[in-house]
């Protein structure tokens, strides 16, 4: 590995203030560190699409437990924001309801190792962008600090990737254009059963499960937490991964729309109940 992760065990967590909390964010950072803490799962999953390759398999069991890491050191300031939640409980909520995809014959969902490997550079996208948007929203410094950290490993494991992407080589024999089709797939599936039973989970678990209802209520809270400058970085990274070095272009043509998508839907949900 080229960087060391984050250490967590560092954090202070002394430096918490209950006054600080804001009740959207809080919302948020149960519903991804469920996520976070499902990552030896797929971990698990991806080392099966790659069972010959010891050195993949050593970065991807690393890196399922660092992301676990991130899941319970969001789940110990969860507690602290929240004393009637119990983090554990729901971990196992979580993971009694939501299945990792099974591999069969080999193959992986995507028919191709290293559309897994660029599907999931896609995910490091997201959440270090996230996790800087949370950072630079919240008033609450713990949060804030950890957050900070967090987004600075994220966009470490997007590199790792990125790296891992390059030592697989082209085999698999997927061009630019291909691989943007890998990755704009994986960006719409942002929005499936998996981000919606997270949040179903950590905030709604009294109801009954409403996908969609729960994908608006996560969607309304987090929309409004980017700026420009995020979309901007998340259209360069994965231009980056999918192979087109020079990503000019694509941030002239692109940020535009994805920020307007963003805001407008921002303010279409803002006033919808949850």
């Amino acid at each position: 590995m080229t960087a060391q992760p984050a250490k967590l065990d560092e954090v202070d967590f002394g430096e918490f203030l209950s006054d600080q909390v804001d009740k959207n964010l809080l919302e948020i950072v149960k519903t991804i560190s469920l996520l976070e803490c499902n990552a030896t799962n797929y971990a698990a999953y991806l080392c099966k699409v790659f069972p010959d390759d010891e050195v993949m398999n050593s970065f991807l069991k690393t890196w399922g437990h660092e992301e676990f890491e991130h899941g319970t050191a969001l789940g110990r300031w969860i507690e602290l924001a929240d004393a009637s939640y119990n983090f554990q409980d729901a971990v196992t909520r979580f993971n009694a309801v939501f299945k990792c995809p099974e591999i069969s014959d080999t193959k992986s969902i995507r028919q191709s190792p290293i559309g897994e490997l660029l599907a999931q550079s896609i995910v490091e996208t997201g959440t270090s962008t996230l996790y800087d948007a949370i950072a630079k929203s919240s008033q609450e410094p713990l949060l804030r600090n950890l957050c900070k950290i967090i987004a600075d490993d994220e966009f470490r494991h997007y590199r790792l990737f990125c790296e891992q992407i390059e030592r697989y080589g082209d085999r698999d024999k997927i061009g630019p254009v291909n691989r943007l089709k890998i990755a704009f797939e994986r960006i719409l599936e942002i929005r499936n059963d998996e981000l919606g039973c997270a949040y179903h989970t950590a905030n709604l678990y009294d109801r009954p499960y409403d996908p969609g209802l729960a994908i608006r209520a996560y969607e309304k809270r987090a929309f409004p937490l980017y700026h420009r400058q995020h979309i901007a970085l998340g259209i360069d990274m994965t231009a980056n991964a999918c192979g087109f070095r020079d990503s000019r272009r694509w941030l002239k043509c692109l940020c535009p729309i994805v920020w307007l998508a963003i805001t407008t839907r921002a303010r279409y949900l803002e006033p919808i109940a949850d």
